[in-house]
């Protein structure tokens, strides 16, 4: 699921926009070489963030100023202190406010993987930011295109 998500932010993210029809879009990703489980997942992923603003709106409830986001141990578990970091570094930087930090925890919790490798919750923090459409300062891109792992490797293309 995640190779097809970084296939489309890479593919149809700016100008180039994913086809409408999901037949479609479910064609141009079994031409690329994606499985069908494996497409069926990432569509089903992005349609639930698409769709995020019909999730419970239990959590709407605005914060008291000064108040801190306190993370679950689930969502601890799943994105690390790394994961964790880049959250709080969003949100200070204005790249999310409080309902689009809610939406990228839950996109995050979906994804499954315990803990979360912290390049790609990155991945998932933009697709989250590129289907909310939000406008990003240098100093968030360059820390969502930087590449944990190895100091030396070159950040993705993305564009």
């Amino acid at each position: 699921m995640f190779d097809v998500l970084v296939y489309l932010f890479e593919n149809y993210a700016g100008p180039n926009e994913a086809p409408k029809d999901p037949d479609e879009l479910r064609a141009r990703l079994a031409d690329a070489g994606f499985e069908g489980d494996e497409i069926d997942e990432a569509l089903s992923w992005l349609d639930t963030l698409r769709n995020a603003e019909a999730l419970s709106p239990s959590w709407r409830i605005p914060p008291a100023g000064g108040s801190v986001r306190i993370f679950t141990e689930e969502e601890r578990q799943v994105l690390g202190t790394a994961g964790q970091n880049l959250v709080y570094f969003l949100q200070r930087h204005g790249a999310i406010d409080e309902a689009l930090r809610e939406t990228l925890i839950d996109r995050a919790l979906e994804f499954g993987a315990t803990p979360l490798d912290p390049d790609d919750f990155k991945v998932l923090a933009l697709m989250v930011l590129w289907q909310h459409e939000r406008e990003l300062d240098p100093l968030v891109v360059d820390e969502l295109l930087r590449v944990e792992d190895d100091e030396d490797a070159e950040p993705p293309r993305l564009h």
